[in-house]
């Protein structure tokens, strides 16, 4: 009888247990934890929250250079004393919009600064005195946004590029010969490429909850763990990590305080930790401080659409020059090209997170149509065909929060074919067609190890293989002569090898 009360007694006990425990893991499949003790999470579940992210960078930048160099021979005795100063400025800006009904990125960076010199050349007979001066500015513009019904999308873009140039240079030579030489220019270059796509699927950013796990594996490894999390757990706290990682701020100081003081109060109202001490703090802090590591991916997109676009520049410019005592002369000229193309895009981005560590991915993208190009000295005829295509695979380790490896393997193709107009070149009196087609195979390691949270281990190794094979017509007009016709063929093969390392500290 006695021995009856005691498995009774054992059974209920069992049952109790198993249905804490299950109570506990009910969220759980065998895919979620390995073991109790290796925490783990298909990043693939996790769907960013909306978020916005704003940044705005300005950047200094100052070069200077004097030099001084002697050229003796048995003729003459050159002396050069060069100075050169060069002050540029930035200002860029990136903005980052997430929400369920649209994907946007913006960015933008305006450049402007100017380069002053001096150079002086003293000879023998003679003393040249060369002073220059150019200044300008750039701006920089990329937009692409995907408007979401489900999942497909509708994908409006923009690139484009503008930027205008002054520039003035003053050569005089006096002594056994005297000469004077001035010229004036002035350039303008504006580049516009409108893309509209239609696609299907959506690609997330699964950094934050790859951070969160790393977290949380790290509370337990110092055992302040309190409880096993939940998947909802997880979740909830990636959408934390998601919002302070796009929070702004000026402080980097200030920032890291307001970080971990949420980071311990969410993970002590969630009960996930029951001890705010310093092996809680270290543990916390020791992976918030590497959080700035490329981003996971998780999602497939695909797309289709066109990006008609155009390139245009002006050069003009004015010499005044002066030999000896004779008259002076002036010469003023204008160069303009116009390019422009018309393109039909598309392509396929496959991102898969294989588990914590492991990334897989894929991209392919397609390019072809037609593209024209009128010069001041070259004019195509019509429209010239081009085709391109190209493709790249990989994998990415990323064992902790300090290391990421990352192999890839490319390939490419691309085609054109260009036809001269009726009127020859200006200068070199000729026509031609040409047909150029173009092979790259490659291979690509690159690997990153932070030293510290400033400190940062860069290392590169790449192949690649390279084939021309261009067939080129040409056609030579001489006055009074019949036509000369010469064709051409090459084949050009390269390969390359190369290695690379570099420390980089991060003052900021």
């Amino acid at each position: 009888m006695k021995c009856l009360n005691l498995r009774n007694w054992l059974l209920i006990t069992s049952l109790i247990s198993f249905a804490s425990v299950y109570g506990q893991w009910e969220e759980y499949t065998s895919s979620a934890y390995r073991l109790k003790d290796t925490l783990n999470f298909n990043l693939k579940d996790y769907i960013n929250p909306e978020y916005h992210y704003r940044e705005l960078e300005a950047l200094f930048h100052l070069t200077g250079e004097l030099s001084s160099w002697t050229t003796d021979s048995y003729i003459y005795l050159n002396k050069t004393n060069s100075f050169n100063l060069s002050p540029d400025i930035s200002l860029s800006a990136n903005c980052i919009h997430n929400t369920l009904h649209r994907q946007q990125q913006t960015s933008w960076q305006l450049l402007g600064g100017f380069n002053a010199s001096n150079q002086t050349v003293d000879r023998i007979n003679y003393l040249t005195t060369i002073n220059s001066f150019s200044g300008g500015g750039n701006l920089y513009f990329n937009n692409e946004t995907r408007f979401y019904n489900g999942k497909r999308y509708l994908g409006v873009g923009m690139d484009a590029y503008l930027s205008y140039n002054k520039g003035y240079s003053k050569s005089e030579t006096s002594g056994y010969t005297s000469s004077f030489v001035e010229e004036r220019s002035t350039s303008v270059n504006l580049y516009v490429e409108p893309t509209i796509t239609v696609g299907w699927g959506r690609i997330e950013e699964t950094s934050n909850a790859w951070l969160t796990v790393h977290l949380l594996r790290a509370l337990q490894k110092s055992g302040r763990l309190a409880i096993i999390p939940t998947v909802r757990d997880v979740k909830q706290l990636a959408d934390l990590v998601t919002h302070l990682r796009n929070s702004r701020y000026f402080d980097y100081r200030f920032r890291l305080i307001a970080d971990l003081t949420a980071l311990d109060s969410a993970l002590r109202a969630s009960g996930l930790t029951s001890k705010a001490d310093i092996t809680t703090f270290s543990a916390i802090n020791d992976v918030w401080i590497y959080s700035n590591r490329p981003g996971r991916l998780s999602g497939n997109r695909l797309y289709a659409g066109i990006s008609p676009g155009i390139d245009w520049s002006r050069l003009d410019s004015k010499i005044t020059s002066q030999f000896m005592n004779q008259d002076s002369s002036v010469n003023n000229s204008v160069e303009e090209d116009n390019f422009q193309h018309y393109d039909f895009v598309a392509g396929l981005i496959c991102e898969k997170p294989l588990n914590m560590e492991w990334q897989q991915s894929l991209s392919v993208s397609a390019r072809g149509g037609l593209c024209t190009t009128q010069t001041t000295y070259l004019y195509e005829a019509g429209f010239s065909p081009h085709a391109e295509l190209l493709a790249i695979f990989g994998y990415g380790y990323y064992p902790n929060t300090r290391t990421s490896i990352k192999f890839s393997a490319t390939g490419g193709i691309d085609w054109q074919s260009v036809k001269t107009g009726e009127e020859p070149l200006v200068f070199l009196n000729e026509k031609y067609e040409m047909e150029e087609l173009n092979w790259n195979l490659g291979a690509n390691t690159v690997f990153q190890y932070y030293l510290s949270p400033s400190l940062r281990l860069n290392m590169n190794a790449s192949i690649s293989y390279d084939t021309n094979h261009s067939t080129t017509n040409m056609e030579y007009l001489v006055e009074g002569y019949p036509p000369t016709t010469k064709d051409q063929t090459i084949n050009d093969k390269a390969l390359q090898v190369s290695c690379s390392a570099s420390v980089v500290y991060m003052i900021w």
